[in-house]
């Protein structure tokens, strides 16, 4: 397999330097004005007039200034990983461990893993640095914080690929630095907003305290006034106060006081200007102390990729002796600190702090600024890396069940390091620059290149993995399985038939339509093993025949389905009728505009006027890959008539409607299926258009939107006048919907969105953006790329579309994998060798339960990660909003042995209150919307 991406810095070169010196200004620019838009804020301002109040809570004792030293290094934004490690961050950790070293009174804090990673495996740093930072780790002037190998997005991120990232990255520093050493304390000060999941994933994994950055100016003004900035985070309604989350807002970004950027060009402490600065530092720390409740005021030290010299610490140790030399005249005492120590000495104050319940999306700097656009910017990024997610889940699955299987010892790749090839990748993806689309295109194309990487790597393990599953005897050859659906036209064409093993990896067996799959002809069959027919379809297209058939496929397990050509032709779908309908569905067009006009659910017995077509928003000033601005309403895309075609199969029924030559879509049904499937092909899209596709109903929701946060908890958002059209744009990772009292309507997407509600009734997904108006940022997502888009549709009553909707989109973003193999001869020799049937366990698991994942931890462990998510909610329809239980011993096959219940990255004892075991068995009781993670040895 390929390998992973280097993981040690080549000697820079002058010229790497010099273009990493030039990035470097780039962003002091972004940071600057970034820095002056929070100055200059409103809510900013706010705080300063509220900060002049007088405060009668406040003592008169000297408040302590916790300076906290920090480089905030991105994994990839104006450069790629490698550069930024080559070029910057080597520079820092070296830097910040010689200065350490020689001053036990200096502190530092890092977060991202994926750099130590790097520079522990880098062979030019010595075994005296690594024995230099693991003293200063263990003696407490190093702390790390977070531990993810990246800071994540919070918006865009998928559950699964949070909790990964942050558990290979926890996973590293138990078995490199010590579990001793585990983080307690979250640290996401760059990402652009909060999530109110955030804080009950992170107490999960038993932090004590949570620091964050970008708020909306709206929210900041009103805690400015309130003394509000730390609070309790009570993110979750489903878990209550078991899952609180102590929480501090910083109040001025993350970067250092006034006067003390000293490694961006602050003038250096002289004699000569020592009093100034100190009056300086001292006016503003008790400035920004009166937003607080008490006396211990953190001040963040540092900014993007600094402490690459001695100049910060330099300047500062001469300031903090200075400032602490004459305390009494300005009333503070200073001292460098980690974030433990600053949160101990906050909590030691005893106050009572606020209770918030609320997200903090969608993200401002400035009055009508959102950052809405990063929801959607190179959709294409964002689509890949989920897919990727779904490969990596099946080939953790795959090798969980052959892990002891001997035939592993022929391959030639190491099956753990190609996986990890993916899961690092991926890992580095969830960076708040990464999934968000917010790089340089360079940066982009670096990502890409990782990923295309891991599924190079991981391709050969589940191809293996399946292999080895299928074969009935170690004296059955090897088969050959390939991606490639091309195989079925091939094999046709030379009148063969080819394999198709359908594997599914989650914990529930699937019914599915799976194809358009392109064949020569129309004269071709579906059979099982023992050549009963499988339903099926035949659609033409302006490139030829597609075929689709019908799939029944276990938890956890495959099966084997063989196409072949046919005596008979089968009939093609008629053309032209005015609706589709299955058994679930009616969706009637208008022959007038080419457009949906109605939708009837015939189990609900329910019709709804539907209308859904193509709209797009002109990009204004300031838009660019992280604002969506615009004043002015959506404008479809066209008031001409859509080209309507319609087909009707037997099975399956597909309207194709053209919007614009970079604007298609095609609706399709299937039997059996309770849901609408929309695909789009969209792109290249004309300069300065936001994309979206709206349906518009007669469903009254007031412009009330429910959206889902990291594809786990939906969450309620009114529509709010003052915030524009920019501001009413939110996250959409896999579902959101509209209701009333009597319907819902429900999409679920396979990435990430953009998603909003601005009119009653309407429900509009953004799906493109292109834009190149002049912008701070200077990245500005000119994206020429056509991609194609999948939504899926659930219109009915809220308890029908409720009672469905988390599981479906579990089952939307966990494509089944298809491997295709043609057969040199009949199925009966097939039979003779291989198995067409397999599962790894003893039926399903119940509706409420959800194989979120399961992986081998690391190359130096035995343990394998087992989590179970329950995906409905307290507010979903009973049954699914209670608990439920699975007896892990009896619904493994083979069995496993050792289950212990941990944290959620499975790095230290669970912290949940509600204990998985009942009695000394391996029953596991999962509660609504919590996950439950538990370590495990394969029988």
């Amino acid at each position: 397999g390929v390998g992973r991406p280097r993981l040690f810095a080549n000697p820079p070169t002058l010229t790497s330097v010099v273009q990493s010196r030039m990035r470097r200004l780039a962003a002091l620019v972004v940071l600057l004005v970034a820095l002056r838009a929070v100055g200059s804020s409103p809510a900013f301002a706010a705080g300063r007039q509220a900060a002049a109040q007088p405060r009668p809570d406040k003592r008169s004792d000297p408040i302590t200034v916790h300076i906290v030293s920090h480089s905030h290094c991105d994994v990839g934004w104006l450069e790629s990983v490698q550069q930024y490690y080559d070029t910057e961050v080597f520079f820092i950790l070296n830097n910040v461990v010689a200065q350490l070293r020689t001053d036990q009174t200096k502190r530092f804090i890092w977060a991202e893993v994926t750099f130590l990673e790097m520079h522990f495996a880098n062979p030019a740093v010595t075994d005296d640095w690594r024995q230099a930072f693991l003293g200063l780790v263990k003696n407490g002037q190093i702390e790390l914080v977070l531990g993810g190998m990246v800071m994540n997005d919070e918006a865009l991120v998928h559950l699964e690929s949070c909790v990964d990232q942050m558990t290979d990255g926890h996973t590293w520093i138990a078995e490199n630095i010590g579990s001793e050493y585990l983080p307690t304390i979250g640290w996401h000060i760059d990402t652009f907003g909060s999530s109110s999941v955030t804080p009950t994933l992170w107490s999960w994994n038993c932090f004590k305290a949570f620091y964050i950055n970008r708020i909306p100016n709206e929210t900041l003004e009103e805690f400015y006034a309130t003394q509000g900035l730390e609070f309790i985070w009570r993110g979750s309604v489903n878990q209550g106060s078991t899952a609180d989350m102590w929480t501090h807002d910083l109040d001025h970004y993350f970067c250092s006081p006034t006067g003390c950027n000293w490694e961006w060009g602050d003038p250096p402490v002289t004699s000569e200007n020592i009093e100034s600065l100190a009056e300086s530092l001292s006016s503003e720390c008790h400035s920004r102390m009166a937003l607080y409740q008490g006396n211990q005021l953190l001040v963040p030290f540092g900014c993007d990729f600094e402490f690459q010299n001695t100049s910060n610490f330099d300047n500062m140790d001469v300031l903090m002796e200075y400032i602490n030399s004459n305390q009494d005249k300005y009333n503070m005492v200073m001292r460098y600190s980690t974030l433990s120590e600053v949160t101990t000495s906050i909590r030691a104050e005893g106050f009572t702090y606020p209770l918030w319940t609320d997200d903090f999306f969608s993200y401002d700097d400035e009055p009508l600024r959102y950052w809405t656009g990063f929801y959607t910017t190179w959709p294409y990024l964002k689509m890949f890396m989920r897919s990727r997610m779904s490969y990596l889940h099946t080939a953790d699955i795959l090798y969980f069940l052959t892990v002891n299987n001997t035939d592993w010892a022929t391959a030639d790749f190491d099956p753990f390091a190609n996986i990890y090839t993916l899961r690092h990748a991926l890992d580095v993806l969830q960076h708040h620059d990464a999934i968000t689309g917010t790089s340089l295109p360079d940066t982009n194309n670096d990502y890409m290149r990782q990923l295309h990487e891991g599924t190079d790597a991981i391709t050969p393990v589940i191809c293996e993995a399946t292999g080895i599953l299928l074969r009935k005897s170690k004296d059955s050859k090897k088969l050959v399985l390939s991606f490639d659906q091309e195989t079925l036209y091939t094999a046709l064409a030379a009148g063969k038939t080819t394999a198709v093993t359908v594997i599914n990896a989650l914990g529930w067996s699937r019914t599915e339509w799976i194809g358009g799959y392109r064949v020569p002809y129309s004269s071709v069959e579906v059979v099982s093993s023992d050549g009963s027919p499988v339903p099926s379809d035949i659609l033409s297209t302006s490139e030829g025949y597609q075929l689709f058939f019908h799939v029944e496929v276990p938890a956890v397990g495959f099966c084997v389905f063989f196409v072949q050509p046919s005596a008979e032709a089968t009939k093609p779908a008629k053309a032209y009728v005015p609706a589709i309908e299955n058994e679930y569905y009616t969706v009637e067009f208008d022959q007038t505009t080419g457009r949906i006009s109605r939708i009837t659910n015939k189990q609900d017995k329910t019709s709804t006027v539907v209308d859904n077509q193509f709209m797009f928003y002109t990009s204004m000033y300031i838009s660019d890959s992280y604002i969506f601005n615009t004043t002015e309403p959506a404008s479809p895309l066209t008031t001409a008539t859509v080209k309507l075609t319609v087909q009707a199969g037997k099975n399956v029924q597909r309207a194709t409607q053209i919007f614009a030559d970079y604007a298609t879509q095609e609706i399709t049904l299937y039997g059996g299926v309770p849901a609408i499937e929309f695909t789009m092909t969209v792109g290249p899209i004309p300069m300065n258009y936001e994309l979206l596709t709206r349906f518009t109903t007669t469903i009254n929701s007031s412009r009330t939107l429910y959206y889902d946060e990291y594809g786990m908890e939906m969450h309620k958002r009114e529509y709010d006048e003052k915030k524009g059209i920019g501001g009413n744009v939110f996250p959409m990772v896999s579902s959101a919907y509209i209701a009333d009292g009597a319907q819902e309507l429900a999409l679920f997407s396979e990435h990430s969105h953009g998603v909003s509600s601005q009119a009653n009734g309407a429900l509009e997904v953004f799906v493109a953006r292109r834009c190149n108006t002049p912008t701070i940022t200077g990245i500005e997502p000119d994206d020429t790329t056509v991609t194609e888009q999948r939504l899926w549709a659930m219109l009915g009553t809220p308890a029908t579309v409720e009672s469905m909707r988390p599981s479906f989109a579990i089952r939307v973003n966990n494509n089944m994998t298809k491997l295709f193999t043609m057969l040199p001869g009949p199925i009966a020799d097939w039979n003779e060798d291989y198995k067409s049937y397999f599962t790894g366990v003893n039926g399903d698991l119940p509706q409420q339960v959800h194989l979120l994942s399961l992986k081998k931890k690391s190359r130096a462990s035995d343990d394998f990660v087992l989590r179970l998510q329950h995906p409905f909610e307290l507010s979903s329809p009973s049954p699914y909003n209670k608990s439920s239980s699975v007896d892990l011993a009896a619904w493994f096959v083979d069995g496993i042995t050792d289950l212990v219940e941990t944290s959620l990255t499975a790095s230290k004892p669970s912290c949940i209150a509600q204990s998985h075991a009942e009695g000394a068995t391996m029953t596991v009781k999962v509660f609504p919307a919590q996950v439950k993670t538990l370590t495990c040895h394969k029988h």
